[in-house]
């Protein structure tokens, strides 16, 4: 998402915008120690990552037309299940800030299909 900073879109669409995928749940390495950095009151790598990814994320669709934000509800062994704190977020605070947006929620889903084995006897 990091080249996205200097594109606007008229329509966008995001995939997979699922909790541990945006953003990462993965944690960058530090030369500081977690001690230090609590008792300096400094900003742990998480929180810095978790700032960065934010703004990244607003920029990406501030001067959108059209967002479309999609996530699985379906938990697997790629994650999904639960909808992206970016996503909550936006739920619970756009609408207060510019009441003009509308928001949609839609459920899709897709019925299993079948699988035929024919046999040969």
């Amino acid at each position: 998402m990091l080249e996205t900073r200097t594109l606007d879109f008229d329509n966008l669409i995001l995939l997979s915008v699922n909790e541990d995928l945006i953003p990462s749940g993965k944690t960058t390495q530090s030369f500081i120690p977690f001690d230090i950095r609590r008792h300096f009151r400094l900003p742990l790598p998480i929180n810095i990552k978790m700032r960065s990814m934010l703004t990244i994320f607003y920029r990406l669709i501030q001067r959108a037309k059209q967002v479309y934000i999609l996530y699985n509800t379906e938990s697997d062994e790629l994650g999904g299940g639960e909808k992206s704190r970016f996503v909550k977020q936006i739920l619970n605070e756009l609408r207060s800030y510019n009441p003009k947006i509308t928001i949609e929620e839609e459920i899709l889903v897709t019925s299993p299909f079948e699988i035929n084995v024919i046999s040969k006897s």
